[in-house]
């Protein structure tokens, strides 16, 4: 039926959604993909993503439909992996740990005396992946720049003085959407640990309705360490 719809009305449903709703029906049939891909439904994303007060704002050399899913996808942009939380918004990319080693670059190959390689450092984006102690960037865009670099014409200092504005830019950005990620699973945390709360206060009333008050003392005085066949309960975003 939505096929059927005039476009106004079409865009003005689509608007009331979350990026994350839209990313959903891109992928439902052929003719919603075209519809919500095309630059006309540019104002349809935008509605989504303000939607969301928390969210900060777009950048404005990626699409909104990619952003989105870079931002709210779970699956690795290489292998289409599923349930991958590793992303980052610097390097813009979502990657599962066995990519992240082929499509990432080490900062540590790179030599500090070396001009050309000082040059990378500062004119190409990077970032601390997950888990790593030492920067990198993606593969495509150190060989990207170098390609470009390879090529420039013109003064090449305020070529890379350009670059330098822009990666700063664009980690300036990328720190923004990391502390959203951040503060989301935060909250997600706290919830579960105030739902485990809840869960445990009423295990606790139940037991002690069933007459078991002072076997229920007798085992907080032990505490939890007197009873390693207990399973820790995992706590986190799911």
């Amino acid at each position: 039926m939505l096929p059927s719809l005039p476009l106004d009305i079409l865009f003005e449903i689509f608007g009331c959604l979350r990026p994350l709703d839209l990313l959903h029906l891109t992928r439902t049939t052929k003719s919603i993909r075209a519809l919500l891909l095309h630059r006309s439904a540019t104002s349809v994303w935008k509605r989504a993503f303000s939607g969301d007060s928390s969210l900060p704002l777009c950048p404005d050399d990626v699409s909104l439909p990619s952003w989105a899913s870079l931002a709210f996808d779970k699956f690795c942009q290489n292998c289409l992996a599923p349930q991958i939380r590793n992303v980052d918004f610097i390097l813009r990319v979502r990657y599962c740990s066995r990519c992240a080693k082929t499509k990432l670059f080490s900062s540590q190959l790179l030599k500090k005396d070396k001009k050309h390689h000082v040059i990378i450092l500062q004119a190409v984006p990077f970032s601390y992946w997950s888990g790593r102690n030492y920067k990198s960037c993606t593969v495509g865009g150190k060989e990207s720049f170098v390609e470009l670099l390879d090529s420039h014409q013109g003064d090449r200092s305020a070529f890379v003085e350009e670059r330098r504005a822009w990666v700063k830019k664009r980690t300036e950005h990328g720190k923004l959407w990391k502390k959203w990620l951040e503060d989301i699973i935060e909250d997600r945390e706290a919830e579960t640990d105030e739902l485990r709360m809840g869960r445990n206060q009423r295990i606790r009333q139940l037991v002690k309705e069933q007459g078991f008050s002072e076997e229920l003392s007798f085992l907080d005085r032990l505490g939890r360490d007197s009873h390693p066949g207990l399973l820790p309960i995992r706590c986190g975003p799911t």
